[in-house]
């Protein structure tokens, strides 16, 4: 009997999901900024990455670097439960908060192949190549 080969089964590429894209992110934030960009008493705590509109509901803007920003731990506390109009100068700084207004109201779709796009700008720490990406969706 002839010797019977059997193809290899390929393994299946893991499918990125957007919270371990979200993680990518973040970290990639927290890299930019490397301090607490609100730093107007004593900080305390661990670096956060905070989003001026809120991904939740501003799902276009949830991969968008200038809607982003790190703050420590108490900071990011006080930011999302007391006053968030000091950070409107972090924004301002970007020269992107008009521009934001607009696009949170647009939509994203985020296929796998965007997610790998994304993932791949966060981990070369490539925030203008992905604000450029992303502007491109929203336009």
């Amino acid at each position: 009997m002839a010797d019977l080969k059997f193809p290899k089964k390929k393994r299946a590429k893991k499918k990125l999901t957007v919270s371990k894209v979200q993680e990518l992110f973040n970290a990639a934030i927290r890299r930019r900024d490397n301090c607490c960009m609100t730093a107007h008493s004593p900080c305390s705590g661990n670096l956060e990455c905070s989003h001026f509109f809120a991904r939740g509901g501003n799902g276009s803007l949830r991969f968008y670097p200038p809607n982003c920003f790190t703050q420590c731990s108490a900071h990011h506390f006080e930011y999302h439960n007391r006053n968030p109009m000091p950070l409107v100068r972090v924004i301002e700084s970007y020269g992107k908060l008009e521009w934001m207004e607009a696009a949170r109201r647009k939509t994203i779709k985020y296929t796998q192949a965007v997610l790998e796009t994304v993932a791949a700008y966060c981990l070369k720490d490539q925030m203008r190549d992905l604000t450029k990406y992303i502007e491109g969706f929203l336009k």
